[in-house]
């Protein structure tokens, strides 16, 4: 009796272990072996949990083979309602189901024949709807294909555009933001630019001044302290354009690149059919009809 027992977890686990491995496949196959035996009951068992509540089979061809097996065992175990319930789901799927003679079982040739003479509205109902849904199909795949050939005709239309600019490294050392310039910056080169000629300018000035006013050197008292603003003008605006000189130096060659590659894209348009005009032509005492091409 103990080893009974220890045994029973054994045998549980092995049970486990078989209804784990079981697929609707392999119970698809059991079934069509019990249905080759004439065990239509057991058939039936195998079968219904396969197609309800929910279809557990991967392709169309498995359904359709499992309701065949139990529409004929129920016909076999005298329900016709539910032999005829399995050929119509059959039906619905392949309208032109139609079993082999030589094969099938008379009985259930001629009871799906049957069938269809009694549902023959319905069916043609079903052929007319699956026509529209191939129709359907069809302008689908059709309008999927044409998308992608315009797709792929727009991206053999598209023409990208590298430009390729060299720079020269010693124009990053010239004033006037030249070298903001070059490098792209154009804002901030024009602003070097005039900054650097304002300053220049108003030293230069200043220094103009200063000599012209007192030539000789020698400054009278009462203009001492003009003198001396316009020293200090020459000499802070002087300053302060040496000072930009030196920042857009120092920011042009932080900014330097020997190269750089900009890219464009554009849709290329197709070539143009030329079309064949008549133009009238007006002039003085003249006239005529003009004959020309247009691009």
């Amino acid at each position: 009796m103990s080893a009974l027992l220890r045994s029973l977890p054994l045998v549980a686990l092995l049970l486990l272990a078989r209804g784990a491995a079981a697929s609707p496949e392999q119970d698809l196959r059991e079934a069509a072996q019990a249905y080759s035996r004439g065990e239509y009951a057991s058939a039936i068992k195998l079968l219904r949990p396969l197609l309800y509540p929910r279809i557990r089979l991967a392709s169309q061809d498995q359904v359709v083979r499992a309701y065949k097996l139990l529409g004929v065992s129920y016909i076999f175990e005298k329900d016709r309602d539910e032999a005829e319930r399995q050929f119509m789901a059959i039906l619905s799927l392949r309208p032109d189901y139609k079993l082999d003679p030589l094969v099938d079982p008379p009985a259930a040739v001629k009871f799906l024949e049957g069938v269809k003479q009694r549902n023959a509205a319905k069916l043609r109902e079903i052929q007319e709807r699956e026509k529209r849904e191939a129709e359907r199909r069809r302008l689908e795949a059709e309008r999927r294909r044409e998308e992608e050939r315009r797709k792929a005709l727009a991206r053999e239309q598209t023409v990208v555009e590298r430009t390729v600019t060299r720079r020269v490294y010693w124009v990053s050392f010239l004033p006037l933001g030249l070298g903001q310039l070059q490098n792209g910056q154009r804002g901030k080169g024009f602003a070097l630019m005039g900054s650097q000629l304002a300053l220049g300018g108003l030293s230069l000035a200043s220094a103009i001044a200063y000599r012209y006013s007192w030539p000789t050197g020698r400054i009278p008292a009462e203009e001492y302290d003009r003198a001396r603003a316009v020293a200090i003008t020459q000499v802070v605006s002087g300053a302060l354009c040496l000072a930009t000189i030196a920042y857009g130096i120092i920011d042009a060659l932080v900014y330097y690149r020997a190269e750089t590659v900009s890219e464009r894209s554009y849709q290329r348009k197709p070539p143009s059919t030329p079309k064949l005009g008549l133009t009238p032509l007006v002039a003085p005492r003249a006239g005529g009809i003009g004959l020309g091409l247009t691009f």
